[in-house]
């Protein structure tokens, strides 16, 4: 970083073009003193001269520029500081390896335990059915020597519980009450059968439901298929074709 900044003539250069500016002066008075002023050679010196004193005020304008620099201190800490962090990821980095290491290790671990633990289930369940089997058993065992010995000394181990009794519905009906119930039954159901179908049925019957439907006056009726059943016709005064 800059930490000074100094700008100053360069007495050198300015006194190299002084003494420059000087001596073109003393040329210019002496062609003067022979020769007009539009002489090609005074013109010539005019023009150095006008040279000249261009490049001093340039010299003054520049000068010397002096510029002192040093080190940056916040440069300098943040490059130490991205130092430290690069030292401690790769720290970071070899611990978290070593980390995926010891996770793969132990996953295998809990994977072998977790099997070990359905096989410790089964023999669990094993054990405990066989124990169940083994008081079944001895159950079983000491009823029938307890039988045995009662059947041995001849003792009746056996006791009425609750004293019979006849039911009051009879098991089964007669066979003329059963045929009866089903003519019944036949009864009943076609005859709500009978009026379901004339219910559902949309045909007209008589001539007083079409002119009930139609809400006009009903002129004529003709039978159909001899007398069976019967189409109404309706026509209008105007004449209009029959619906």
């Amino acid at each position: 970083m800059t930490t000074q900044l100094r700008t100053a003539d360069n007495p050198q250069l300015m006194a190299n073009l002084k003494t420059t500016l000087l001596d073109l002066e003393l040329k210019r008075t002496e062609l003067l003193e022979r020769y007009d002023p539009a002489y090609p050679l005074v013109q010539e010196v005019e023009t150095k001269i006008s040279g000249t004193l261009t490049s001093i005020a340039e010299a003054e304008r520049r000068g010397i520029r002096e510029e002192t620099s040093d080190q940056d201190p916040a440069h300098a800490w943040v490059k130490t500081e991205m130092e430290k962090a690069k030292v401690d990821l790769m720290g970071l980095q070899a611990r978290a390896s070593a980390m995926a290491t010891a996770l793969k290790t132990l996953e295998s671990r809990v994977h072998k335990l977790q099997g070990e633990s359905v096989f410790q289930q089964d023999l669990l369940r094993t054990a405990k059915a066989n124990e169940e089997n083994y008081l079944l058993y001895h159950q079983k065992r000491e009823e029938a020597r307890i039988a045995d010995a009662l059947d041995q000394r001849k003792i009746i181990n056996a006791a009425v519980v609750e004293a019979p009794m006849a039911p009051l519905v009879p098991a089964s009906l007669p066979t003329d009450i059963k045929l009866l119930l089903a003519v019944v039954t036949a009864i009943l159901v076609s005859m709500a059968l009978g009026f379901l179908m004339e219910y559902l049925d949309p045909s007209f019957k008589t001539p007083e439901e079409v002119k009930e439907y139609l809400e006009i006056p009903l002129l004529a009726t003709l039978p159909k298929n001899n007398g069976q059943a019967r189409t109404a016709f309706q026509f209008q005064s105007q004449g209009e074709p029959p619906r």
